[in-house]
């Protein structure tokens, strides 16, 4: 249950996610840029390795709140930069963003899942966790390529942004308020 609230935020970043997997190559050949939908992926893949170690340090020494906001405002702002794009270069410049962003909050939620939950209960939390995304990330490339089908590509990755900008409501509701309380009581305790 503790890992729950996580593995929602996972299903909404995995099913924004579905559009880039699913429709990039489609997208690319709207805009007449197909040259550049395999280096997206490099382009992605590569920030993910540079800054996943990072991520990791930064997730020991400060609060997850701390690399979470950050890194879904840039994987929102690279799929909303990427609705717009109309050459190679600001496709690849969105997927540099994304990928930062990605790296970050993929690490991020599945370091929260792990440290939030008992310790006899962490394999059923981390399989808690990957069903979500995974059922994100289906679900999310049906409704993406309905979208796209009524619209286009561009308004699906701007539907995407928003999709993941919307998730940061959820994180603080559920996840940052929560974790904010429990940490005024025990602080409260503490002087008493």
């Amino acid at each position: 249950m503790k890992a729950l609230p996580i593995a929602l935020l996972a299903f909404l970043l995995a099913f924004s996610y579905s559009s880039l997997s699913g429709f990039l190559a489609s997208f690319t050949a709207e805009i007449n840029q197909t040259q550049v939908a395999s280096l997206f992926f490099v382009v992605f893949a590569m920030m993910i390795v540079v800054f996943r170690p990072i991520v990791g340090k930064a997730f020991d020494k400060y609060k997850e709140h701390y690399l979470y906001y950050p890194a879904i405002l840039m994987f929102a702002a690279g799929l909303i930069l990427l609705s717009q794009a109309h050459s190679g270069k600001m496709v690849l410049f969105s997927g540099l963003i994304m990928g930062i962003g990605y790296g970050a909050l993929f690490s991020c939620f599945q370091a929260l899942t792990v440290k939030l939950s008992p310790i006899h209960r962490r394999g059923i939390a981390t399989a808690t966790f990957l069903l979500f995304f995974d059922m994100g990330y289906g679900i999310g490339s049906y409704f993406m390529g309905l979208i796209a089908s009524f619209v286009n590509y561009s308004m699906m990755y701007e539907v995407a942004g928003i999709i993941t900008l919307l998730s940061v409501i959820l994180y603080y509701v559920f996840h940052h308020r929560p974790q904010a309380k429990q940490s005024n009581q025990n602080q409260g305790a503490k002087l008493i």
